[in-house]
């Protein structure tokens, strides 16, 4: 009876050791993985028509994926490059209007930029008519294969909310006619 109680004993102690590893964790000495900086969260730079639409907004990476980030292609001959990011209410959109139609050359320079985010706490719209600066590069442009890539950057002012720095940005977008 006393060798069942003892190892009764021994696997309830046993068992109450590694309950607690379980509960508690391992070593506070242990090596923590290195948080992964924002601009490896972008997807890379390709032309393809991957579907992929990436950039920094002050800092913080804001990523998103076709459908929810497309190239629409209208009959004014803009093409409006957008994207939502559903996890925190925000938008970007961008309208290239090709200056030459024959070989679809971009005036970016004409280029129309956005930036909208919606909270629980505010509303900032950042549109072509507040102070907007700066670029667009339209990387490749295929028609037949229905896709445009390329980069940009911008900084928005709007007097009810903070300055949106909008940096390393990328899409590789499909082309919706």
């Amino acid at each position: 009876m006393i060798k069942k109680t003892s190892l009764y004993l021994l696997i309830c102690l046993a068992g109450s050791m590694l309950s607690s590893c379980f509960l508690f964790g391992g070593n506070d000495d242990d090596p923590k993985p290195e948080p992964i900086p924002p601009i490896e969260q972008l997807p890379p730079l390709t032309t393809e028509g991957k579907g992929t639409f990436g950039c920094l907004v002050n800092g913080e990476p804001f990523v998103s994926y076709y459908p929810d980030a497309l190239a629409d292609y209208s009959t004014n001959d803009l093409i409006e490059v957008s994207a939502d990011f559903r996890n925190i209410q925000a938008s970007i959109g961008i309208g290239i209007r090709p200056y030459e139609r024959e070989e679809m050359k971009f005036d970016t320079s004409r280029a129309t930029m956005q930036f909208n985010i919606r909270n629980d706490s505010m509303v900032c719209d950042y549109r072509a008519w507040d102070n907007i600066e700066g670029w667009i590069e339209v990387i490749e442009f295929d028609p037949f294969d229905e896709f445009i890539s390329g980069t940009f950057e911008y900084s928005a002012v709007n007097e009810e909310c903070d300055t949106v720095r909008v940096t390393d940005g990328r899409f590789d977008l499909p082309l919706v006619w």
